[in-house]
């Protein structure tokens, strides 16, 4: 049964008619835009302001955490860290490690009203949801909603990245808008296949973010089988992944 607005608003607790009126007013009354250094980029925030904060925090914990994920989805929830995500590649000799370009601002309104459709939301629900959680007109960063609605949306290429990974006995993970894919040098051949599938999802590669696997050979035959259970170490694994890649 599809799930309509005005179940929408008796979950979140707040009246229809306030959502849509939230719905249809301009962005800069919600939100605050502030420029921050984020990792080695300037990186526009929309950081929600309250009492809009409280209706996208429901959102998040009422609709949005109780979603299934995929276990190899590693990033932006409870109980899953880079730790968790590096672990499935511990030993491998090859690798290959892809950067989704530019992921938030490229999930745009109509992006994410199909998610809110697929999720069983009438046409109207899904609108309304829409227009609450997309600013201009992709998913805000600094929202409490994005990472989430981020991670729904990258199911079916996660779902896809897998079936590959099985097909070629080779082990998949994913955190956030980054994935793995490793083994043995068989693994070589199939980074044109996975940028083709991640491109076939409407997403673009970072191409100075995706790790050429002989380099990536040095990596894993480093990494002592004692580090398993040594999450800082790991962390930084996770981190030397992105820090050292190539353009290709």
């Amino acid at each position: 049964m599809s799930r309509t607005a005005a179940a929408l608003a008796q979950t979140l607790g707040v009246p229809l008619s306030k959502l849509e009126r939230i719905s249809r007013e301009p962005k800069l009354v919600h939100y605050r835009y502030e420029r921050r250094l984020v990792g080695k980029k300037i990186r526009l925030l929309r950081i929600p302001l309250v009492p809009f904060r409280k209706i996208l925090d429901a959102i998040k914990t009422r609709i949005l955490d109780p979603m299934p994920l995929p276990p190899t989805m590693h990033g932006w929830r409870k109980r899953h860290s880079s730790k968790t995500y590096a672990n499935a590649h511990l030993r491998h000799s090859s690798l290959i490690n892809v950067d989704i370009q530019d992921f938030f601002p490229g999930v745009d309104g109509g992006r994410v009203h199909n998610f809110w459709m697929r999720a069983g939301f009438t046409s109207e629900a899904a609108k309304l949801l829409t227009a609450l959680t997309v600013c201009d007109n992709q998913l805000p960063q600094g929202s409490p909603t994005s990472q989430a609605i981020g991670n729904q949306v990258l199911v079916h290429l996660d779902r896809r990245l897998n079936r590959l990974s099985k097909l070629n006995g080779v082990s998949f993970s994913m955190l956030g808008d980054e994935f793995t894919l490793s083994g043995r040098r068989r693994v070589r051949g199939l980074k044109g296949l996975a940028i083709r599938i991640v491109e076939q999802e409407g997403f673009q590669v970072n191409p100075a973010k995706v790790k050429d696997p002989d380099r990536c050979h040095r990596i894993g035959s480093a990494i002592p089988t004692s580090w398993a259970t040594f999450g800082g170490t790991l962390h930084t694994w996770s981190k030397s992944i992105r820090n050292s890649a190539l353009v290709f």
